[in-house]
C-alpha cells in the first residue's frame, strides 16, 4: 500500500528546486538502508546536479564499508543543518527515531527545521508519515523496490551502479530471497535488472563473515534456548571486545536462526553498552511488529526490533513473557 503526500511530477520540481541535500540514515544502517543512499545520491548529483552528503548516527561496518567503496568521509557522522535545505530519511521509521538519528532534542527541531524541506522515504508499516512529504509504500519488499518505481515513473535511466545497488537492496532486505515478503513484483524486478548486475557478487558480499564473526557464532549458538516454540540467544559486548569485533559487524546475526526446527518465533539481543541493548526479532508467521512498537520500534509484520535500556538478560526476562502469550494466542486461534 503506498502512502504518499507527493506526485511524482511534483518530487522531480522539488529535486530541481533545492540546493544542498543530507541523507539521513535509520540508526544502525543495514545495506538495504545504505544502498538507497548511494542511488538517490548518485541520481540527485547526475540528473539534478547537486550537492549531496550523506550522514549516519552510528558508524558502518569494515564489511559494508567495503561492500560499497565509501570514500573517505563519504558518509559522515557531524553535520551542520544550517548547510541545508532538503533532508531527506531513509527508512527512519518514525519521527522520533528520525531526531535520535540527527541526535537533535524534540524541543529544538521546530527551529532548527525551519525553512527546510524533510522528506520521507520509506517501506515500513511503522512509519508515522512524519515530515513536509513522505513517500511510505508498504507494499515493498525494500526500499529500493519502492525507488525502483519512482525511477522509471520519472524515467530515470538506471545504469549498472543504480541497477546494482537496487538488486542489492532488495536481496538484503530479503533475507537472500527467503522472506515472505518478496513478491512477484519483487522477482519482476529483479529479472528485468538481470543483465546489469552480477548476481553471484552480491550474493558473496552479502554473506561473507570473517573468521572473527564465525567465532562470535560459536558463542551465539552455545547460548540459544528454545521455550514454547520460541528460540532465542545473545552477545554481550565483551564478546564483541574479545574477538575485536564491533557492534555493527553482527546486525545480522538472528539470520543465523533462519532455519531453526520447531520455532515460531526467535529473537536476540545485542548489548550496545552497560545497561542498554538492542533485540532483533524474527517470526514464521505470526506477527510481531506491535511487539517492537510496544516498546518503541517498528518494522515488519515478520522482521522487527527495537532497543531498550536494559542489559541482555533482563531484556530477555521483560520480552519473553510478552513473546509467549503471542504464541499461546495464536495457538488458541
Amino acid at each position: 500500500m503506498l502512502k504518499s503526500n507527493i506526485s511524482l511530477n511534483y518530487l522531480r520540481k522539488l529535486f530541481i528546486r533545492v540546493k544542498n541535500v543530507l541523507l539521513v540514515a535509520h540508526p544502525s544502517p543495514d545495506i538495504d538502508c545504505l544502498a538507497a543512499m548511494k542511488v538517490i545520491k548518485k541520481i540527485l548529483k547526475d540528473y539534478f546536479y547537486k550537492k549531496v552528503i550523506l550522514y549516519s548516527k552510528d558508524p558502518i561496518n569494515t564489511l559494508f564499508k567495503n561492500i560499497f567503496n565509501f570514500e573517505e568521509n563519504e558518509i559522515v557522522n557531524e553535520v551542520n543543518l544550517s548547510e541545508f535545505d532538503c533532508i531527506i530519511a531513509i527508512e527512519t521509521g518514525n519521527y522520533k527515531r528520525f531526531l535520535e538519528a540527527l541526535k537533535i532534542e524534540n524541543n529544538d527541531s521546530q527551529t532548527i527545521f525551519k525553512e527546510k524541506i524533510i522528506l520521507n522515504f520509506d517501506h515500513h508499516a511503522s512509519n508515522d508519515l512524519f515530515g513536509n512529504y513522505y513517500y511510505v509504500d508498504t507494499s515493498a519488499c525494500s526500499i529500493n523496490e519502492a525507488l525502483y518505481d519512482i525511477i522509471v515513473d520519472t524515467e530515470i535511466n538506471i545504469d549498472e551502479e543504480i541497477a546494482h545497488y537496487i538488486v542489492m537492496g532488495i536481496i538484503s532486505d530479503t533475507g537472500n530471497l527467503k522472506y515472505s515478503s518478496l513478491t512477484s513484483k519483487s522477482l519482476k524486478i529483479l529479472s528485468e535488472l538481470r543483465n546489469l548486475v552480477n548476481w553471484s557478487n552480491i550474493f558473496y558480499d552479502i554473506n561473507k563473515k570473517s573468521i572473527n564473526e564465525y567465532k562470535l557464532l560459536s558463542i551465539f549458538y552455545s547460548r540459544l534456548k528454545i521455550e514454547d516454540k520460541i528460540a532465542y540467544s545473545y552477545v554481550l559486548k565483551s564478546d564483541l571486545e574479545k574477538l575485536n569485533l564491533s557492534l555493527e559487524d553482527v546486525n545480522n546475526i538472528i539470520e543465523n536462526l533462519d532455519y531453526l526446527d520447531e520455532t515460531e518465533i526467535y529473537f536476540n539481543v545485542l548489548e550496545l553498552e552497560k545497561g542498554k541493548s538492542k533485540v532483533s526479532i524474527r517470526s514464521r508467521r505470526i506477527p510481531i511488529r506491535e511487539i517492537a512498537e510496544s516498546f518503541g520500534g517498528g518494522g515488519h509484520n515478520l522482521a522487527a526490533g527495537f532497543r531498550i535500556k536494559k542489559d541482555p538478560i533482563q531484556t530477555i526476562d521483560t520480552i519473553l513473557p510478552v513473546i509467549k502469550n503471542l504464541v499461546r494466542s495464536d495457538l488458541k486461534c
